[in-house]
């Protein structure tokens, strides 16, 4: 709960694109062929029935992303209570999860947000050597955000150690590549499947990095605080190659960590978070560490506070809607724009 009353009392981000692709696709629009948008669709979609029925305020984004903030935080419950067993653990596992949400700015809707339900799913099942179900989830993580790839190949190397090793390769790929085929069969049928491939494969997943202005790196403070918030991951040598579970979070916490880059943001460090959160566990073991650590986890978020904002909505302010109603007058409001409609981000291209 005060977690939600940081969040309650601070800036929450709405990223534009959360609103006007789901809009754009409720007004005609066909993804791909008529919105340039880099990420696989499942979280558009989504949100696009969702605005359908509730509409575009921005109190339905907050709900729909404070809903998926909780039911995350009540998978994590589970799955931490069945790994570590000891309530004393997974409370404060639960703890730093939390805080580290708000310190890596949680507070906002975007898709490294929403790919952390199946990815705790997946964790869960990879580990409990359910192979097929932790596909699935992969697959579900990989129609929000095509990051999610590096998490599921970081998931061979984890079953890799076992027997049998064939078939659970197998057994996790197979429903990854089944839901693959069915989104690109339906953007097939469809006819957009050219638009598909080249914004969320040929352009995503390469041809970005190469346009002006798309890299940024983390700055020294970003370092810092990120150094201050996960330095016990450097004990991990002591458990990593004896418990499974640690294994699995190392790997899921660093394939997750690789969604922030090559355009840093604190925003894309929260699908790692859980996995670090459960992990940690393990290797505070000493009192005078876990103190230490929790002092500077108080730190850094007494200091996230002190500097955010009182409750406002980024993108969407007072003045934004006040310009807004400047423009009432002005032929072009609430006119649908031409076709394809492409943002003005010198890494996306004008002309295909």
């Amino acid at each position: 709960m005060c977690e939600f009353a940081i969040f309650a009392s601070t800036r929450f981000t709405l990223w534009p694109e959360m609103v006007l692709y789901p809009w754009f696709h409720n007004n005609g629009f066909l993804l791909y062929r008529d919105i340039g948008n880099p990420y696989f669709p499942l979280l558009t979609l989504i949100l696009s029935l969702i605005t359908k029925f509730f509409g575009y305020h921005t109190s339905v984004f907050i709900t729909f992303t404070w809903g998926n903030i909780i039911l995350s935080q009540m998978i994590f419950l589970f799955v931490a209570s069945k790994i570590l067993k000891e309530k004393i653990k997974v409370i404060l596992s639960f703890l730093i999860y939390a805080a580290l949400l708000v310190v890596f700015e949680g507070n906002g809707i975007w898709f490294d947000l929403i790919c952390t339900t199946p990815l705790l799913l997946a964790f869960y099942s990879l580990i409990n050597k359910k192979y097929l179900l932790a596909g699935f989830c992969f697959g579900i993580g990989l129609l929000i955000k095509q990051t999610v790839l590096w998490t599921t190949l970081g998931s061979i190397f984890f079953i890799a150690a076992d027997r049998k090793i064939f078939k659970r390769i197998i057994d996790v790929l197979l429903p990854v590549l089944l839901l693959l085929a069915a989104i690109s069969l339906l953007f097939y049928l469809q006819g957009t499947f050219p638009d598909f491939f080249f914004w969320t494969v040929k352009l995503a997943l390469g041809g970005m990095q190469s346009r002006p202005g798309f890299i940024e790196l983390p700055t020294r403070r970003n370092l810092i605080i990120m150094t201050l918030s996960f330095w016990p991951i450097i004990l991990s040598y002591k458990y990593i190659f004896i418990k499974k579970e640690v294994l699995a979070g190392i790997i899921f916490f660093f394939a997750t960590a690789i969604f922030a880059f090559p355009r840093f943001g604190y925003f894309h460090l929260v699908a790692a978070l859980p996995f670090f959160a459960i992990i940690a566990t393990y290797f505070l073991k000493n009192i005078p560490v876990k103190v230490a650590y929790f002092v500077i986890l108080f730190i850094l978020l007494f200091n996230f506070v002190r500097l955010n904002s009182p409750f406002s909505v980024r993108f969407f302010s007072k003045d934004t809607y006040q310009k807004n109603s400047a423009l009432d007058k002005y032929f072009m409001k609430n006119k649908i724009p031409d076709k394809p409609w492409i943002d003005n981000f010198s890494w996306y291209p004008k002309v295909k």
